[in-house]
């Protein structure tokens, strides 16, 4: 029974710690690639909830938009949210663990209106 418990304790450790990514960046973009059925906006929001940007402007097939992440603090966790115009919201992957630096995270939104996709793309 304990070696059970033991494994099951060293799963969740693990699945928590895999579930966050740590970059230095400044900035975070969403891309949305030709192919994709909506135009969108995002804003980015820590884990905690104190801190929350402003929806991006809505944006089209082929075009990337940029919010500045500077102003969090590096080790805050945040969300990258997807807002397909006319569309589901959906949380992008992975919540991001601010480093502080001047490079920048790209997500991919992928999929439907209803049925939007959100993934990290790049650095």
């Amino acid at each position: 029974m304990k070696n059970k418990t033991a494994l099951i304790s060293i799963a969740f450790v693990a699945s928590t710690l895999m579930s966050t990514s740590s970059f230095a960046e400044s900035k975070v973009c969403v891309t949305l690639p030709f192919g994709v059925g909506y135009a969108a906006s995002f804003d980015v929001e820590t884990v905690d909830g104190h801190f929350k940007t402003q929806n991006t402007d809505r944006f089209n097939v082929g075009e990337t938009k940029c919010i500045d992440v500077s102003p969090l603090e590096s080790g805050t966790q945040y969300k990258v949210t997807i807002h397909p115009f006319w569309g589901t919201s959906r949380d992008c992957d992975p919540v991001i663990t601010k480093e502080d630096g001047d490079s920048h995270i790209t997500f991919k939104a992928t999929g439907t209106t209803l049925n939007p996709h959100c993934s990290m793309y790049g650095m």
